[in-house]
């Protein structure tokens, strides 16, 4: 397995494949790429969207009605969820450490396709998959939820 104290450490991709894969680099070389975006950024719509666009022209650039691109978002978000979980769960089975759950340490690269290449700028910790959770993926959850007083059919 991968030194998780080595920059670019896959941490438990060795074990369980690349949707598991996380990297670790340092700031100023996830602040020299303009691919890589921290996790909060996510909670911008126009970050948001143009995520939303890209998962829309990968899949084959399907229709861009409302209820299509909900389909789409949906789509992006369950891979950004699971992106962001996998590593912390691998590493739990394995004992390992892995991503620290903190917005502000953790980095998206854009891609095309394929699984989004995730990365930390802080020294791993132990894997809790529960705080990963509550940390990373719950405050994506909250701010892209649909105001109660849309109409169900929009």
């Amino acid at each position: 397995m991968s030194d998780p104290s080595a920059p670019g450490c896959s941490f438990a991709a060795d074990a369980f494949g690349p949707n598991f894969e996380l990297s670790r680099l340092g700031t100023s070389e996830v602040n020299a790429s303009e691919d890589w975006i921290p996790l909060a950024a996510m909670l911008s719509p126009a970050v948001l969207m143009d995520r939303v666009e890209n998962t829309r022209l990968a899949i084959g650039g399907v229709g861009d009605s409302p209820r299509e691109i909900r389909a789409v978002a949906s789509t992006m978000a369950l891979g950004l969820f699971s992106r962001l979980l996998s590593p912390v769960l691998g590493a739990a089975v394995l004992g390992a450490p892995t991503l620290v759950p903190d917005p502000s340490a953790t980095w998206l690269r854009r891609v095309r396709r394929g699984p989004v290449p995730l990365a930390t700028t802080a020294e791993p910790v132990d894997a809790d998959p529960a705080v990963a959770l509550t940390a990373l993926v719950l405050p994506l959850v909250r701010r892209s939820r649909r105001p109660a007083a849309c109409p169900a059919g929009s």
